[in-house]
Parts: C-alpha cells; structure tokens; sequence
C-alpha cells in the first residue's frame, strides 16, 4: 500500500483554469508530499513510461515499488506500479488500474529521424520562480546520435527549454505528434561546448522493454524497425510473404519514403487484406502508411488513394462508423483534386454509405444512395456493374430501416438487370437474389442486421477476432475511454433500446440506478454540455451515428 502522505496527494485533484493544451497521454510523477517531480506518457491504456532515475531518485526504482501519476491535462491523481526497467538506457514502465485520457498517436525508430526534423518535449518544468508552472513545451530539433561508454545508443536533440522535471518525457514529432524517443537528461557542460543539449532513450529500446512485458498490446508497441511495419505471418498468404521480401531488399538502399517502399508496403496491406482475411490488420498498415505518404509526398492522387484503402480496410473490419468519418475527411479532397464525376469519389461516396448503414443509421444511408445513384447512371450508365452494386447496397439500407416490401420490390428490378447484364449464373446475380428472397420471407424482420447483411458483396473475413477499438483511425483525440462508451452506445442502438438521442436516454424510459444505460445518460449528456470542446470527428460520430445534439 501507499504511505498514507502519497495517498493524501493521489486523492486529490488538480484544478487547470484556462486553456490546456496538453496531449491527454501525458502525466506528472508525484512524491510523497504531491509534488511533481518528472514526466510520464501512456503508451496502452493502463500502461505508462517514464525516465528510470526520476523514479529512483524518488526511492522507487524497483520492480513493484509504488508510486503516483497525476495527469498533466489536469484531473485526479491515481497509483501506479513499477513493472519493469531498463536502468541502462534510463527506462521504466508503470502499471496502473486508472488511465490517462489518451494514448500516444504512433511510433518512428529514433535512428531514422534526419538532423533537423523539429521536435516539440512537453513536461512538467521545474522553473526557477515564485510561480508555478504546470507544463512547458520545449521546441527544438533532432541533432543525430551518440554513443555513451561504448554501449549504450542514445538520440540527441537540441532544445533550449528542455528543463528539470521534464525528463520521461516523449520527444514527438512536430508535424505529425509521432514519439521518436523519451527525454532522459539535458547536458550541462562545464565547458559550454555542448549547450542546449538533451539525450533521449531510442524507441528502439522502448521496444525492447514493452515487448517482454506481459499485457501490453501487440499493436501499441513502437515500430521500431521495418519488420514492425510488415508484421509478416504465414497465413497472411503466399503473395503478402514475397511483397515482404522485397520490401526489405528496398528498403536499405531507399529508406522509409522510397517509392519501391512505399508501393510495397500498399500492396502488401491490400495482400494481408484480400488473402490472409486479416482486414483490421491491413487497415493498420495502412494507417502507418497514410502518415508516412502525407508526410513524404504531401497531400495528392498517390496519398489520397492510400487514404482511401485505409477507410476501406476499417469498415470492412466492422469498424464502420471511424470508416465513415475518414470518407467524411477524404470525400471533400478528392473532389477537389478530380473533380465530383471522378469515378474516385463515386466510390467514396458508395463505401461511406454503406458504413453510415452499418454502423447504425441506414436512413441516413437510403439518403446518401438515393443522391448518388443518378450520378453513377449519368457517368457509368444505368447497368455498370458498380451501378448495380450501389442499387443493391440501397435495397439492403431500405429494407433496414423498416421497409421490407420495398427493399424486396427494389431487389426484384435489380435482379433482372444484374441476370441481364452479367448472367443469370453470375455470383452477384445469386447474391441479389439471395437478399430478394430474404426481405419477401420476412427473414429480414425483428433482430437488426449484422455486419455481412450490409455488406452483401464483400469476402467474408475470419482470421481475425473482432476488437471492441479501432486502432489508429483518428489518434490525436481518441480517447480509449470515449470509444469504449461511444461503441456501448452504438451497441445499445442496435439491439433496439432507447438509444436514439439524449432526451429519449433520459427521460422515457425508468433506468435502474449503476445500470449500463443510466450510465450512459450520464455520459451523453456530459456530451452534449461539452460539445465545444469535442473534436469534429467526435461531433460528426455522435450526430451522425447517435443522433446525437447539442444542447
């Protein structure tokens, strides 16, 4: 147990007046009294990295020894415990029951990054003054490597305003918040040669250590080499195993944004995808690969056709509704760079539909099909196959939202047009019919449909195991715990509760007091008050998947 002065200062709360702009995975270590002494970051929910000597200094630099964090956004002050470290290169991982707000958006090797990359390390800074300061960004730059003693690899920035109590930090990435390191100690050199000066522990290392440790999720280590990024297995298939190979004959010779990299590294997403069956798994890859497009070749055709694939991915993961708001993000980019008539953004248009619908709003969805399907007859023609397959795609979204006979009327017209354009033996022609007799029979009444009835005409995917999160889809807001209520709630919609906006939640039917639903009032509401301060991904999600507004 925590002595009983730690205990004092984890019970208490930390009140932040003002704007704080602090990434929600960040957090302060406290001593005994509750004052800050180093920083932290969450690297999975319930796991948090710190500098080993901050802890030591606080006399617990051991496995099990106890200790207290306190986010640095602001809010209560909880208990950790220490369970592993790497004195060496100056790490240590905290195990805890409570979780910071968010997780760190991504990983880079701190070996890869160029002299000159800015760097922003946000802390809590021991200042020299009356005043009291919660967190200080220190802006600087990458500035190469170093080795100490003969063994040990460290990173090297340059920054100014790197202080005390900022160490644990993670060093991020301007432009894209990406970690490529943790702050371990500013130098000071009798000599003033090296002024300005920090070292940072290499994620490299990092990997290392949160790789032996026992509960920490695969997909939240960092990727510290191009062997993270592949991920190769044997039942990704054959295809995706060659793909791989050829990839790390590349990348030596053009590194991580050279074109033959880079065009591997989709095809061997859309392989993992396609025949290993593994779409969550290609729709992180794909994530990876959207930052490092945009940030090698900004943003045009190449980019946004990678963009594209990762929506795609995530929605065939059953992840529709993050799909829909990254078709929601990208729609308005391509028809600015093809234009509305691009076959492109007729595409998006029909997958983001189709993921409205799937993630619980298929009126929405019979909206979105009933402007779209004009302009796939005026530019394709009325019985071009994917014409055809936006027709079949309305029926299912009518039939859910209540109009069974209609949906089955609308199967019936699109049947004699798919048996007389591709043949009466043709698979989709057999699908159509398939969803004709389902919606005729009443099979489609009563118990909502699932993930494969919205998606008639897709491979049915089961290597994976379904996860309640959506890795990397939206990293600079998402909050675990909000998705993890967000994704309650949807639920709750589906299976045909009163979920269907606040004021229903709330007041028409009784709720049993600690139950799930009066639970999620509560934080549907503490929605609607904040709305402000919510993300537009956010507001989009509750709006359009919830129906959710604000007050």
């Amino acid at each position: 147990m925590l002595g009983a002065d730690c205990i004092g200062s984890c019970m208490r709360r930390a009140e932040v007046t003002g704007p704080a702009p602090v990434p929600g995975y960040l957090g302060r270590i406290l001593d005994l009294h509750g004052v800050p002494f180093g920083t932290c970051f969450q690297v999975a929910p319930g796991w948090l990295v710190t500098a080993w000597h901050v802890l030591n200094h606080l006399k617990a630099g051991v496995a099990g020894a106890q200790i207290c964090i306190e986010p640095l956004v602001g809010g209560d002050a909880f208990d950790g415990v220490v369970e592993t470290f790497d004195m060496d290169h100056d790490l240590a991982v905290i195990r805890s029951h409570r979780e910071l707000p968010a997780t760190v958006s991504g990983w880079l090797p701190t070996d890869t990054q160029s002299p000159g990359t800015p760097i922003v390390i946000t802390g809590t800074p021991k200042v020299d003054d009356r005043h009291e300061y919660r967190f200080l960004d220190a802006y600087g730059t990458c500035a190469g490597n170093v080795l100490r003693d003969g063994t040990v690899s460290l990173g090297r920035v340059e920054s100014g305003a790197a202080l005390p109590g900022m160490s644990g930090a993670p060093v991020r990435r301007v432009h894209d918040d990406r970690v490529i390191g943790v702050l371990s100690a500013r130098y000071n050199s009798p000599d003033k040669w090296l002024r300005n000066v920090a070292w940072t522990t290499r994620t490299e290392n990092l990997a290392q250590l949160l790789a032996g440790v026992r509960g920490v999720p695969a997909d939240m280590l960092p990727r510290h080499d191009i062997e993270w990024i592949l991920q190769s297995e044997p039942d990704d298939g054959a295809m995706a195993l060659q793909i791989a190979e050829d990839i790390r004959t590349w990348f030596p010779i053009q590194g991580w944004g050279g074109k033959n990299v880079l065009i591997g590294r989709s095809n061997h997403a859309q392989h993992v995808g396609q025949t290993g069956k593994k779409p969550l798994k290609a729709a992180t890859l794909y994530a990876g690969l959207v930052q490092d497009m945009t940030l090698m070749h900004g943003e045009g055709a190449e980019t946004f056709a990678i963009r594209h694939q990762h929506a795609y991915w995530l929605g065939e993961a059953g992840h529709a509704a993050e799909a829909a708001w990254l078709y929601e993000c990208l729609i308005p980019s391509l028809i600015s760079a093809a234009g509305a008539d691009d076959v492109t953004v007729l595409t998006a248009r029909k997958r983001q539909a189709l993921d409205i619908a799937a993630s619980g709003n298929p009126d929405r969805a019979v909206e979105l099909y009933t402007a779209l399907i004009p302009d796939f007859d005026r530019v394709l023609g009325r019985e071009h196959p994917d014409s055809l397959e936006a027709r079949g795609y309305q029926a299912q979204c009518v039939g859910a939202a209540g109009k069974p006979q209609r949906a089955a009327e609308l199967l019936t017209t699109l049947a004699a047009s798919f048996t007389r354009t591709l043949g009466s033996t043709h698979a989709g022609t057999f699908i159509i019919k398939r969803l004709q007799d389902f919606w005729e029979t009443g099979k489609g009444s009563g118990a909502p449909l699932s993930w494969a009835d919205f998606h008639p005409f897709s491979v049915s995917y089961t290597n994976e195991q379904p996860q309640e999160i959506a890795p990397d889809w939206s990293p600079k807001w998402s909050s675990v715990q909000w998705q993890r209520c967000f994704r309650r709630a949807q639920a709750q919609r589906r299976i045909g509760s009163d979920l269907t906006g606040v004021q229903s939640y709330s007041l028409a039917t009784p709720r049993t007091p600690g139950s799930e639903s009066e639970e999620l009032d509560t934080w549907l509401m503490q929605q609607q008050r904040d709305w402000d301060e919510l993300s537009d991904a956010q507001q989009w999600l509750l709006q359009k998947v919830l129906g959710v507004e604000p007050l």
